[in-house]
């Protein structure tokens, strides 16, 4: 008996047909953007914070560009940007998504 899965899939966060989400503890991002390795058939969101719980502008659910598909490089972007100017400051995700396993967040 054997088994296989990809690299870096063992353990994932899964939601079905109703809508899961979750907040991240403070992170301090260090690179240009949040990508995320993600198998999405139903849509993924996320919105940012600070690390008090306040909404940063243009960054909420509504303003997210949705993410689908299979991809280890999904990047999270919002109509008014990505999280480049968030580099080295103190944020929170939170996350809402639907028929999908997210796999890893990379900051």
């Amino acid at each position: 008996m054997g088994a296989r899965w990809p690299k870096h899939r063992f353990v994932g966060l899964e939601a079905r047909r109703v809508p899961g989400g979750f907040l991240t503890e403070p992170v301090l991002p260090q690179g240009e953007v949040v990508s995320l390795d993600a198998d999405i058939d139903g849509w993924l969101r996320a919105e940012l914070f600070d690390v008090f719980g306040r909404k940063h502008e243009g960054y909420h659910l509504m303003n997210a560009v949705p993410l689908t598909g299979d991809r280890t490089t999904h990047v999270l972007r919002w109509e008014g940007g990505d999280t480049c100017r968030f580099r080295h400051d103190a944020i929170r995700l939170r996350f809402e998504f639907v028929d999908g396993v997210l796999y890893n967040i990379g900051f």
